[in-house]
């Protein structure tokens, strides 16, 4: 039985026995007062509860909604031994539980970034990977780089800056329609993975064209864009992504506001530049 919040609300999630035809049922709707009285008073109270032929077992969430009860009915008076069994199966199960969120929390930093709440590299990397092993075809990686950004973070100050690079995530997410994966990968650069009617240029300066409004401020962005398409070579996903940081690199080599698609030449050039 899990807790919403108010009575009337908890439902039955999992059950054995006689008990097995209710599952996914409200906890109301069970033929037994007294089970129902006993999962109720254990998720109000948010404690277990032991009388003489059962216990009903309390699981704290991490906030009260996300707590459940189990209850545990008994053919005979329960011994205290049993009583001891069960309030370690209830802590085994509570830390059971703390684990799965702490590791969904580690997963979490591991793969978004924190500051903007998008996905990082390491996610649009994995995105790239399950596009290719779907044989999604057609596929364009878009790196959107904001063109002088190093220059007003020091001249606005750090929390413009970082105030400023979340705005834009926030309308490229809103804007960005669905089936596009959007990803922060560096510091002011934004990888959009989606088809080329898209991610191309001219869609993505249409979104980014009017200014910010960022700590009262109306700023405008201009930004670089470099492009490769994902294909289906034996290659890394993380190779076809520094195809894209390649053109930008280019892109950004020529001015502000400008974009570049990869080439092999160009990769080639690139190649042959490097010690």
């Amino acid at each position: 039985q899990q807790g919403l919040g108010r009575p009337e609300d908890f439902r039955v999630v999992a059950a054995a026995g006689r008990y097995r035809d209710f599952v996914s049922q409200p906890l109301r709707d069970l033929p037994h007062p007294s089970i129902v009285a006993a999962l109720s008073q254990c998720l109000q109270q948010r404690r277990t509860l032991i009388d003489e032929h059962s216990i009903t077992l309390h699981f704290s969430g991490r906030l009260a909604e996300d707590d459940f009860a189990a209850y545990i009915g008994a053919s005979s008076p329960l011994r205290p031994v049993d009583e001891h069994l069960l309030e370690v199966f209830r802590g085994s199960i509570a830390v059971c539980g703390r684990n799965v969120e702490l590791l969904a929390q580690l997963r979490d930093y591991a793969y978004r970034d924190q500051q903007v709440n998008l996905p990082n590299r390491r996610a649009f990397i994995d995105a790239i990977d399950r596009a290719r092993q779907q044989g999604v075809a057609g596929l364009v990686i878009s790196l959107i780089d904001i063109d002088d950004f190093s220059n007003t973070d020091d001249l606005m100050g750090h929390h413009f800056g970082d105030a400023l690079l979340e705005a834009v995530a926030l309308r490229l997410r809103k804007r960005l329609p669905p089936g596009c994966f959007l990803a922060r990968v560096a510091d002011d650069k934004f990888g959009v993975l989606g088809e080329p009617a898209h991610v191309y240029p001219e869609p993505l300066r249409d979104v980014l064209d009017a200014p910010f409004m960022v700590n009262g401020v109306l700023h405008p962005v201009s930004v670089c864009i470099g492009l490769s398409s994902v294909g289906s070579d034996e290659r890394s996903s993380a190779d076809h992504l520094k195809d894209a940081q390649i053109a930008l690199k280019r892109a950004k080599s020529i001015g502000q506001g400008q974009d570049m698609a990869y080439s092999a030449a160009m990769g080639l050039e690139n190649s042959a530049s490097q010690p």
